[in-house]
């Protein structure tokens, strides 16, 4: 519970991954344990394709955040990480 002035800590930018697929913002992750899909994405619901593949972008952001997996993350790496999904 907040309590006074006390403010929650709003995530850092450096807590936050931008993903992006064919050059447009598609998503963000936010330390390593939060997916926010793009409101137009979003809509479209799981059943779709380009929902899996950008939540699939998604997760490779954070296993790397997590250090499940090793590297750095590049846009170019979550789509082949997608496509063998």
């Amino acid at each position: 519970m907040i309590q006074g002035d006390e403010l929650p800590r709003a995530p850092a930018l450096a807590d936050m991954r931008a993903i992006r697929y064919a050059g447009a913002p598609v998503a963000v992750v936010v330390n390593g344990d939060l997916a926010v899909l793009a409101p137009a994405l979003d809509v479209l619901g799981p059943e779709d394709a380009l929902h899996r593949f950008v939540g699939a972008m998604c997760r490779l952001a954070m296993e790397l955040e997590l250090g499940i997996a090793q590297g750095a993350y590049e846009d170019e790496r979550a789509e082949g990480y997608s496509r063998g999904c």
